[in-house]
């Protein structure tokens, strides 16, 4: 178990507490998809547990509930339970960790209250003005990279153009814009240095931050208060994007006996997100997503947003077919399409805590938590010209408009009753017993509705829509669990400690015959530094404690009927008496052994502090394996009529450790103390399939040794430094597929990349891609983060207090997706508007032989898969990435006014001000082939996705 408490994230400025979590607790990893400003962090620990994925259980206050819905500011500490012997007694959903979340308690006493505040401003922590913005520069490069396949150019620009472009570079007060007779009609002719980046996103985004709580009350009744207000305007310059959020929480504590305590806790938190859109937004189905990589290609620097009557331009005059942004930037500059999503979340808890008898506490409590999410969107189509007057206004894409809602409802309800009774008899044997029942249900609902034809461009609402298209779809679960638990503890003198856990698990997501899981576990301790031999080090080595842990958990992460053969209804294409016909399609086949993923962990580790609790350190080294993972069965032949059934079928195993090691020290300086602490956790894991039915042995798919994250690829040897050295090379056929489909001339020249010939069979090739014939392919490294890293720094002294956090992966490879442009550049597309200036310098020619990249050329990203396609496509050695990092996610320095200024008034306790940064610097070998900074190592992929943030604020927090 790993724990922090409130001293550790209450100065961060972070718009939730996951990303307040990042890195501060060994094996807690916290990511996110990217970094929409709504966006909430998903958690892992210990690695990967499941190849069905699986998140740890979340609990506030004994409450499942949602990290990302807490005032950072109401928590009191967080334990992380890690291994299956500290996790057993929560059941089937504690199978990944378990996260406890304490929050603040009332205290009696006379009313205090705390008001704190931040004002900030954040921009991406990639650098976007490196970026090519020379309109000229840009066409240049376009038609060199277009000339190597086609005939003609990917603007169409003539040379009349580039000559008035030249003139304009020389003299800007030349007209950005002409009018010219194309194919018999006037047309804008843009000669712009747009760039594209910074017209429709914008470099600061401010947010602020409220908080107020208030605590007191008496002996009999106690009260704690809380509220925060939450704003942050997003990334977008044109209809920003903007979050506002609400929590309110309370606590009351009744002391209506002696011996009888009654508690009630609520906590409410409100969203609304307010965002623009565009008709590219991913609308079908339930699905609600941004196409960020349409901003990405044809919108060259040379078109400006607008033309000189204000009209907005789409088509190119010379390549209509080309239309800039797909015309999302055109969308958002119209800024009529939008969206909201927003969250109502509300939990509340009342427990009752009786004790009979000394040594004995009985309790009860009863929780519910009630979710209504709604989102909404309305996409408009936007009138665009390329012609003066006005003239050949249309609407872009009109069949994209559509009005959209979708209605959530969830309510989780649950029951738990336990006893303790705690005994210590000769004063040396220390018992304590815990017996408890748990029962949770819960119910969710979806409604979605869409419907085209909107005839207002403002009202989103379906009284407001007249299309013949429309979608109406709905979705219903529900699911329980029962269990019994138990746990006893032991130790004699605090010496030997002992403990033994367990839960019996019923849960309705597996057949009848298959609902009860049995998980036992048990640990062990030994405080070396209590026995009578380790006296003469006693006065260096305060603690040495050894554990040893073991236990069996359940995973119940499955569908709540997936162990129901079903039917689906589907719409048939035949029209029968003037409508379509509806049918049933074949049941899914459903294994008969349907049933628990299971996991067992042991787990050893030591604890230390020497020099009078000075210096601490704990190290942890751990095994997890998982069995009988759900993955398809095995292959059944065609006339079974349906898909393999799922099965209990896959096993892996993870291993790792985790240290972490703190020192605290103070010392006099100028007559007053100052106060110093360093820590240091690192963490790892590594996780390998041990179970798989892969026969052939195929290298994409899981086999038995296959280590997750594993990437497969080829060895470069260099560069051709000749156009014939091909011709006494290894065949390099399947790893040229532009050259050889679309270059005019279409075999490997200089420049291109030589492909070493592995097996010697004069072909590169992936081979049949299995374990027996892979060809010239290699391990070439993996993409799971290794040695997670945090660091912590501060020093109190005289009112200053001071401190930083540095987080980091210090061990992982990344492999560039074909559409990362921010990497590739002009490799991927010759239209690609987000070009790195530095990446044409860094392609090989014969000037500069000994280059990074090779020859330039247009698609080379693009075409093909990881093992058959373009040269750039395939995975190699040579442009795997080294993309480990070291970010300084949070550096704070506050400064509290001295206590005798304060006293001059009244109702003043203390008042702190301070400025604070997260996400300030980044350290990484990944810029080495990245000089210009366009690629976050903390957020790899493909890159098109909202870009995470860096901050800088300033705030103050006020105690009366």
């Amino acid at each position: 178990m790993a724990q922090i408490s409130s001293k550790e994230i209450e100065h961060r400025i972070s718009s939730n507490t996951g990303s307040a979590l990042q890195g501060l607790i060994p094996n807690l990893n916290v990511t996110f998809s990217d970094g929409g400003i709504n966006k909430k962090a998903s958690f892992d620990i210990r690695g990967v547990g499941s190849i069905n994925g699986g998140e740890p259980l979340i609990l506030i206050d004994g409450v499942e509930g949602d990290l990302n819905y807490i005032n950072p500011k109401d928590i009191a500490s967080i334990s992380v339970l890690k291994d299956a012997s500290s996790a057993a007694i929560y059941g089937a959903r504690a199978a990944f960790g378990v996260v406890l979340v304490t929050t603040k308690n009332p205290q009696a006493g006379a009313v205090q209250v705390n008001y704190s505040n931040h004002f900030g401003w954040s921009n991406p922590t990639i650098n976007t003005n490196n970026f090519i913005t020379d309109g000229l520069e840009w066409a240049r490069l376009s038609d060199r990279l277009s000339l190597m396949e086609n005939t003609s150019t990917y603007l169409g620009y003539t040379e009349e153009d580039y000559a008035y472009m030249e003139a304009r570079k020389k003299d800007p007060s030349l007209p950005a814009v002409l009018i010219k007779t194309i194919d018999g009609v006037e047309r804008y002719v843009h000669y712009g240095n747009t760039d594209w980046w910074n017209y429709i996103f914008r470099s600061n985004q401010p947010s602020m931050e409220h908080n107020i709580n208030l605590s007191g009350g008496t002996d009999k009744m106690r009260f704690y208060l809380s509220g925060r207000y939450y704003q942050r305007e997003g990334i977008y310059r044109i209809n920003p994007d903007k979050l506002k959020s609400y929590t309110l929480r309370s606590k009351v504590d009744f002391q209506i006996l002696d011996n009888l305590r009654v508690s009630n806790t609520t906590n409410l938190y409100i969203s609304d997100y307010n965002y623009p859109a565009t008709n590219t937004r991913s609308l079908d189905g339930n699905d609600n997503s941004e196409n960020w990589r349409k901003y990405t290609y044809h919108a060259a620097p040379v078109f400006l947003p607008r033309n000189p009557d204000g009209t907005i331009m789409i088509n190119s005059p010379y390549t209509p077919g080309r239309d800039i942004a797909d015309g999302t930037f055109a969308d958002l500059t119209y800024g009529k399409s939008h969206g909201i999503d927003s969250e109502y979340d509300v939990m509340n808890t009342v427990s009752i805590l009786f004790t009979p008898i000394k040594g004995l506490d009985l309790n009860a409590d009863y929780s519910f938590r009630k979710e209504s999410p709604f989102s909404r969107q309305l996409i408009v189509s936007t009138p665009h010209t390329n012609q003066p007057n006005g003239e050949g206004i249309t609407k872009y894409k009109p069949n994209t408009e559509l009005y959209k809602e979708r209605h959530w409802h969830s309510m989780y309800q649950a029951i738990n009753a336990f006893a303790t009774y705690s005994h210590s008899f000769n004063d040396a044997h220390n018992l304590k017993a815990m017996v408890g029942f748990n029962q949770e249900w819960k119910h969710w609902e979806r409604t979605t509705a869409k419907r085209s034809g909107p005839i207002s461009e403002d009202l989103g609402s379906f009284n407001l829509t007249t299309g013949e298209n429309f979608e109406l779809l709905g979705a219903k679960e529900e699911w329980a669990i029962r269990a019994a638990f138990y746990r006893l503890n032991y130790d004699y003198k605090g010496k030997y400690l002992v403990e033994f856990n367990g839960r019996f698990d019923l849960s309705s997501k597996f057949p009848h015959n298959n609902r009860l899981g049995i998980f036992p576990s048990g640990s062990l301790a030994w405080r070396v530094s209590e026995e009578n031999f380790f006296a003469p080090l006693r006065p260096v080595i305060d603690n040495f404690k050894l554990r040893a842990s073991y236990g069996t958990l359940g995973n119940q992460n499955v569908g709540p009927y997936d162990y129901i053969a079903k039917m689906k209804s589907k719409l048939g294409s035949y029209i029968v008496n003037g409508a379509y016909q509806n049918y049933l399609s074949t049941p899914d086949a459903i294994s008969s052994n349907f049933t628990w993923e299971k996991s067992a962990t042991i787990d050893f580790g030591v604890d230390v502090s020497l020099f009078d609790g000075r210096l601490t350190a704990s190290y942890d080294w751990y095994q997890r394996d998982t069995y009988d993972m759900l993955t398809q069965g095995k292959e059944l032949p065609a006339v079974f009529g349906a898909d393999e059934p799922q099965e209990n079928a896959a096993d892996l195993r993870t291993r790792g450790f985790e240290l972490s090691v703190n020192w605290r020290d103070r010392f006099m300086l100028a007559n007053r103390p100052f106060e110093y602490r360093i820590g240091v956790n690192l963490a790892d894991s590594r996780t390998v399939i041990t179970k798989f039915d892969n026969p052939s042995g195929l290298i994409d798919e899981f086999y038995v040794g296959k280590e997750l994250g594993e990437i497969w690829g080829y060895t470069i040897e260099g560069f051709f430094q000749t156009d014939d050295e091909y011709l006494t090379h290894a065949d390099q056929l399947k790893v040229n597929k532009s050259i050889r489909d679309k270059y005019l001339i279409n075999h490997p020249v200089a420049g291109d990349l030589k492909f070493a010939d592995l097996n010697n069979d004069g072909e590169i090739s992936p081979g049949k891609k299995t374990l027996d014939d892979h060809g010239d392919l290699r391990r070439i490294g993996n993409s799971n983060p290794r040695y997670t890293l945090g660091l912590n720094l501060g020093f109190n002294y005289a009112g200053i207090d001071f401190s930083a956090f540095f987080q980091g992966i210090m061990k992982q490879g990344w492999w560039p997706e074909k559409e990362n442009s921010y990497f590739w550049g002009p490799y991927v597309r010759p239209y690609e508007n987000f070009i790195p200036k530095s990446i044409v310098s860094m392609g090989w020619t014969p000037d500069n032989p000994d280059a990074y990249f090779p020859r330039l050329a247009v698609d080379a990203s693009n075409q093909g898969d990881a093992y058959e396609g373009s040269q750039l496509r395939v995975q190699s050695d040579k442009y795997l990435q080294n993309a480990r990092y070291l970010r300084l996610k949070n550096i704070t320095l506050g400064y509290t006014l001295p206590t005798q200024l304060i006293r001059k008034i009244k109702f003043l306790k203390s008042v702190r001000v301070y400025v604070s940064g997260e996400n300030i610097l980044t350290f990484s070998p990944l810029y080495k082939h990245n000089p210009d900074r366009t690629v976050d190592p903390e957020q790899l992929g493909d890159g098109n996705a909202y870009p995470f943030s860096k901050t800088f604020a300033f705030g103050v927090d006020i105690k009366f």
